[in-house]
């Protein structure tokens, strides 16, 4: 007999399960083989891509430092510190890598020895000795989860390198050292935070708008930087400049090293430039002044001159609105270009006088070496015999003006005939005084500075007459020989009539008129 089918002999079922568990198993070995190898192929060229944005965007950060430092107007660049990696439906991923944008202040970042300042009055201040000067240095230190041989890209003076594990790649050509000329962009301020982008405002603290010539000295001229740039990357960066060689390298294990530059024998010139990351600016002080022109100067009697000196900050930069005090007048700020002007009129034939002129912290009696003070000399030769130039104030021939004295509120005045070719006598007329000018403490113009200057006398004249009013005539009594002298004693009064207190800075513009109606002007100023 024919049984039917027997319980338990259809695997079917089986079958399914196993090619189920089967499937399973093939996809989760293509998930573990894409975590372990697909995820981590794709960050890490993630990571590569950025890490070259990163170097090229340090290298823009670069661009604008050094260019900020010489032109002046501020700039912004945009660093993307991190990134991120793509979803995945089955994979996963680790934290979104990122990246440090920092600085690093170094003290004594750049030395420079050996040179002193060819201008005389600079050479106060550049002197041959030794310059330190500190600086910021930039840098990007990658947080990679993939990219193992990611390096850090740094910013020295002017140099951008980036370091990997088994090596050093230069990103920019030196700019430190371009023919005869030393740029130095230095940098404060102090960069960090997080997100993904960072902004870095670049500004100028100090524009190097100038160079100052500079001349070696007797004992070698040496530039001297704190590096992190292997000894091997500073050779090829110098060895296209013949003027300026490695001459020693110092590894420092906790600090720094030092790379020194020798400087051949020469002039050099020195632009120096300071710029702010992501920080006000503060302009430095001033610390020296140079005068713009000769300091030894020859006038006629009554000409003028422009006196101009500029304050200059430790880089050779000028300084806005920096006080410039000086010894014949009021004080005054110095402008955009660092520069501040005087007038200066000699008053008298044979005169000569130093102006000096100085920054706080010294004075006029400091020693001349000094350099936050400079002075202008400022003299004429003696006057000549001969016709009478009536063009001239203060002639040197006819009834020339050899000198005044001053006590109280009256000058006496001292004239001359040096006319000796016609034997005539020289008579004065009339007088009219044209102009007083007050001193310190006023230290304006006329008339207003110290109470209501207004009214004058003379010893050949009859009452008081008012400052730029009309003629007064004379008695007759100044009359001069030829080759004899004369003086003539003139006051000064108040409004109210009461005298005034003639200072060292006081001077006045007198016109005298002869008896031949011809008239000479002359610049009056008390030598006592």
């Amino acid at each position: 007999m024919q049984g039917g089918p027997r319980l338990g002999s259809d695997r079917r079922g089986a079958s399914e399960v196993l090619g189920a568990i089967f499937v399973f198993a093939i996809l989760i070995a293509a998930v573990g083989a894409f975590q372990v190898t697909i995820v981590p192929q794709t960050n890490e060229e993630i990571e590569f891509k950025h890490s070259t944005q990163v170097r090229g965007q340090m290298q823009e950060l670069r661009s604008a430092m050094v260019t900020v430092g010489t032109e002046g107007a501020g700039r912004s660049v945009s660093v993307r510190t991190g990134t991120s990696y793509p979803a995945w439906a089955l994979a996963v991923n680790p934290g979104d890598p990122g990246g440090t944008l920092a600085t690093n202040s170094v003290a004594g970042a750049v030395e420079l020895s050996g040179l002193a300042a060819v201008d005389d009055e600079a050479d106060d201040y550049w002197d041959g000795g030794t310059f330190a000067f500190d600086s910021g240095y930039v840098s990007y230190r990658p947080a990679y989860n993939y990219y193992a041989n990611a390096p850090e890209t740094r910013y020295e003076p002017t140099v951008l390198y980036s370091t990997f594990r088994d090596g050093q790649v230069v990103e920019s050509q030196q700019a430190l050292i371009a023919g005869r000329t030393l740029n130095l962009v230095l940098v404060e301020g102090s960069l960090g935070g997080g997100g993904r982008v960072q902004a870095v405002d670049v500004n100028p603290v100090s524009t190097a708008t100038r160079t100052v010539t500079l001349e070696t000295t007797g004992s070698p001229a040496t530039l001297e930087v704190r590096t992190g740039l292997a000894e091997a990357e500073w050779q090829s960066l110098l060895a296209s400049n013949p003027d300026a060689s490695l001459e020693d390298y110092t590894d420092n294990a906790d600090a720094p090293d030092v790379a020194e530059i020798e400087l051949d024998p020469g002039r050099w010139r020195l632009r120096a430039s300071v710029v702010s990351l992501n920080a006000p600016a503060t302009e430095p002080a001033a610390e020296y002044v140079v005068v713009e022109g000769s300091t030894d100067r020859t006038l006629d009697p009554g000409e003028t001159t422009d006196v101009t000196v500029r304050a200059l900050d430790r880089y050779g930069n000028p300084v806005e609105g920096a006080t410039v005090h000086r010894d014949f007048g009021p004080d005054r700020a110095t402008g955009e270009d660092g520069t501040v002007t005087y007038e200066y009129t000699l008053p008298v034939a044979g005169s000569s006088t130093e102006l000096a002129m100085w920054i706080d912290s010294a004075g006029p009696t400091d020693p001349d070496t000094s350099p936050k003070k400079e002075s202008v000399k400022v003299s004429t030769s003696d006057p000549v015999t001969g016709t009478p130039d009536a063009s001239l104030i203060n002639p040197g021939n006819g009834l020339v003006f050899t000198g005044a004295t001053a006590s109280d509120n009256t000058y006496t005045l001292e004239f001359e005939n040096r006319d000796t070719a016609s034997g005539a006598d020289v008579s004065v007329s009339e007088i009219r005084v044209n102009y007083y000018h007050l001193g310190p403490p006023g230290g304006g113009p006329s008339i207003s500075s110290r109470g209501d200057l207004e009214k004058w006398s003379s010893g050949v004249t009859t009452g008081e007459y008012e400052v730029a009013g009309p003629f007064a005539t004379t008695d007759g009594s100044f009359e001069v020989p030829p080759g004899g002298s004369e003086t003539l004693t003139m006051s000064f009064y108040e409004a109210d009539g009461d005298e005034i207190d003639v200072e060292s800075n006081d001077f006045f513009i007198v016109s005298l008129v002869f008896e031949d109606d011809s008239s000479r002007v002359y610049f009056i100023a008390a030598q006592d």
